[in-house]
């Protein structure tokens, strides 16, 4: 049912089954979202994976899987789409290099650190009509599918004022692992608060588009052993006069992940964590409480690559593509951007 929902809000109109076809994937990287995407795609059980990584990982040899440290190797393999999971600094280089022999490709969040490289991979993709998706999974977490489609039924009018915070405490995302060595930790990986936390600059795109201005104050202020910043307060200007303030850290040890949206006619307050969305209706004065079904999260990470493979079979570019979100790194750039020229100042 979920699925059904994510396809038809996407109108992605594809037959079933195009679904039927199997697809050999490559995925480069296996950290912890690597894993993910790994196992969820074998337990779709059709499509053969190619795995490019420097760990030991013998487990996997006997499920329909290729490990490799090899980039020659892995592509001899003939790949039809490649998922790629590396450090953020690494995904330009590598996806360039696989575009070139004509594989489609998901990039996981952010796209890049930097512009480097970045306009000449979406010419590359576009002369060689790749089908490409950037991973921004919370645009298939049913709760942001609810909000969007409130939104576009104007549930609450006309839109006065966003809020949305993303504050978490970074040793305990992997507690098995030393927080201080994960490229989130290391500005010169591609990490730090606003291009690891990008899922929330991303869905505010996809719900309100671009902005006019951008103003930010991004810095480190934690006692965290980290090389990168760890505190973010970033303010979107929109044309019709409302705006949209970010709030993202990596220090807060009570987890929170909220979006609020005031209208003239009332208010929408999704919790990520909780799973639940709250509409408040002006003309009756009161809260009603939604429940958010099918919200785990790994669902919304299955049905992503789903769509994406669906997308390929089809040859039809996703609603993420390279050039799409694209602008998405320009705002979250801008943002740091705009916070280093105040520093300046």
């Amino acid at each position: 049912m979920y699925h059904n929902l994510v396809e038809k809000l996407m109108k992605t109109n594809i037959p079933c089954h195009l679904e039927k076809e199997c697809l050999k994937i490559l995925v480069v990287g296996y950290g912890s979202i690597g894993k993910r995407h790994v196992n969820n795609i074998l337990l779709m059980k059709k499509h053969p994976v190619v795995v490019l990584t420097k760990q030991k990982i013998d487990h996997l040899k006997n499920k329909n899987c290729i490990i490799t440290d090899s980039v020659d190797f892995a592509m001899e393999q003939k790949p039809k789409a490649a998922i790629i999971c590396t450090p953020t600094n690494q995904h330009i280089p590598i996806a360039t290099k696989l575009s070139k022999s004509g594989i489609d490709l998901f990039i996981e969040k952010p796209l890049s650190n930097n512009f480097a490289g970045v306009k000449n991979l979406i010419k590359t993709a576009e002369n060689k009509r790749l089908v490409t998706h950037v991973g921004c999974v919370l645009r298939f977490h049913p709760g942001i599918i609810m909000i969007k489609k409130m939104l576009k039924r104007k549930k609450i009018g006309k839109i006065l004022d966003v809020e949305i915070e993303n504050l978490s405490f970074l040793p305990d995302w992997h507690p098995n692992e030393d927080y201080t060595k994960s490229y989130a930790a290391n500005s010169r990986l591609g990490g730090g608060v606003v291009l690891t936390c990008i899922h929330e600059m991303d869905y505010v795109y996809w719900l309100f588009g671009s902005p006019t201005k951008i103003s930010a104050d991004i810095k480190k202020i934690s006692n965290l052993k980290i090389q990168a910043e760890d505190f973010a307060k970033i303010i979107l200007f929109y044309k019709n006069l409302f705006t949209v303030q970010i709030s993202l850290s990596y220090f807060q040890k009570a987890k929170s992940r909220k979006l609020k949206i005031v209208g003239t006619e009332g208010i929408l307050e999704l919790d990520i964590i909780k799973n639940t969305i709250r509409y408040f209706s002006n003309r009756k004065n009161k809260w009603v409480k939604i429940k958010v079904e099918n919200a785990d999260i790994n669902n919304a990470y299955t049905s992503e690559i789903k769509y994406f493979l669906k997308c390929v079979a089809k040859r039809k570019q996703s609603m993420n593509n390279l050039k799409q979100n694209y602008q998405i790194l320009k705002m979250a750039l801008d943002a740091k951007k705009s916070s280093q020229m105040k520093l300046i100042g």
